[in-house]
């Protein structure tokens, strides 16, 4: 037991240590720490894991304070991502709509959604959980947090490889190379490739409105591909076991209902129902129309207007968030919609600054404070935090 206990504490510190890390040996370790049932298929181990991932990701680390770094650093690749695409402070991409698709999953995984159901919404959980009906409030959370960090831990180092490669000013732009080491096994993997694709021909698209395009059709690509490997896993959170079937869909129907996609910005905030359709106010002008082949084909196979822009489109709000369909047709409407949106490029937790890339450790914080400091816009905590 000794022995096991030392190669279990040598194979942590090897991954956390200021040296190399192992990405097949990290990933395998991860995944044999997630619970069976929740994990999805493994990334490629061909990309390079940087020691603040190794650590801040890690399936040993405080599950709240690793979904804080998993926005921030979501907001910090979309950044760069964006101006990389020469769209800084315009238009988004992925990450950030990742950032606050983390964010929204963050509220469950720290309790705070369930402080803000009313008595008899929370009372009702629990009694169907303890009933086996669905989840419990403690699954839920260990569900949620499993499947952020394994999107995590599949985008992140993919995204920076992808800035080091296309990005920087020694960057040697090889599709061919970075393509190489992304697996091809599943739809979902030919989808992401896909995707990354498009982000590096929209680089050196000159024309605006082709990259614009190009971008949102990369974007969409990924949420698919994301979607489709997490959804086994999702299944589990809406496996509404009611006894044959009465009340299924009503129950999936008022657990969708609850959901909310939120996008904040300087104390402005966008919230979107899951069960509402999206508004199509902010589309910037160069989605009004759309002229791409490719997108055009992916809107009308999943009924998304593709002509002149509504308001709103229409039949994209969800009645059932466990459809894998049904979340594809409401995130290409959002992602048209509210790739411009001043909200969707905010930073998630302004107060921490640049805690996840000064590896800073945020440990000695207690679980409150980290509440206090998700929702807290005027600096009131940024002397505990940095001192």
């Amino acid at each position: 037991m000794r022995i096991l206990s030392f190669f279990i504490a040598l194979f942590i510190s090897l991954a956390t240590a200021e040296g190399p890390v192992d990405p097949k040996r990290w990933i395998d370790f991860q995944w044999k720490s997630i619970p069976e049932q929740y994990r999805v298929a493994k990334p490629s181990a061909n990309f390079p894991i940087t020691t603040n991932d190794a650590q801040f990701l890690s399936q040993r680390y405080d599950p709240i304070k690793k979904n804080i770094y998993i926005n921030k650093t979501y907001h910090q690749i979309g950044n760069q991502l964006s101006d990389c695409l020469g769209v800084e402070g315009e238009i988004g991409n992925w990450y950030h709509f990742a950032t606050w698709a983390s964010f929204s999953a963050g509220d469950i995984i720290n309790g705070k959604k369930y402080e803000e159901l009313s008595r008899i919404e929370n009372a009702g959980s629990w009694l169907m959980g303890v009933s086996g009906l669905l989840l419990d409030k403690s699954e839920q959370q260990k569900l949620f947090s499993s499947v952020n960090s394994q999107i995590a831990i599949e985008m992140i180092p993919l995204g920076r490889a992808f800035i080091k490669e296309f990005c920087l000013a020694d960057s040697k732009k090889d599709w061919q190379n970075f393509s190489s080491k992304m697996v091809n096994r599943s739809p979902e993997d030919k989808l992401l490739k896909a995707a990354f694709k498009f982000y590096a021909e929209a680089i050196s698209e000159n024309d605006r409105d082709k990259k614009i395009e190009k971008i949102t059709l990369a974007s969409t690509l990924q949420v698919y591909s994301e979607q489709m490997r997490v959804d086994p896993a999702l299944d589990l959170m809406f496996d509404l076991a009611s006894p044959l079937g009465v009340g299924r869909q009503m129950l999936k129907r008022h657990s969708t209902n609850m959901g909310n996609y939120i996008m904040r910005n300087n104390g402005s905030e966008t919230a979107i129902k899951l069960s509402d359709d999206i508004n199509a106010i902010l589309t910037p002008p160069e989605l009004q129309v759309i002229d791409d082949p490719k997108l055009k084909a992916l809107y009308r196979l999943y009924g998304i207007i593709f002509t002149d822009c509504p308001d709103p489109f229409a039949d994209t709000g969800g009645t059932d968030w466990s459809s894998l369909r049904q979340r594809k047709i409401f995130l290409s409407a959002l992602f048209r919609g509210h790739i411009a949106n001043p909200d969707l490029l905010g930073d998630p937790h302004p107060n921490f600054a640049t805690a996840n890339t000064g590896g800073r450790d945020l440990s000695s914080l207690q679980v409150s404070q980290i509440r206090q400091l998700i929702d807290d816009y005027q600096g009131l905590y940024e002397q505990e935090l940095f001192e």
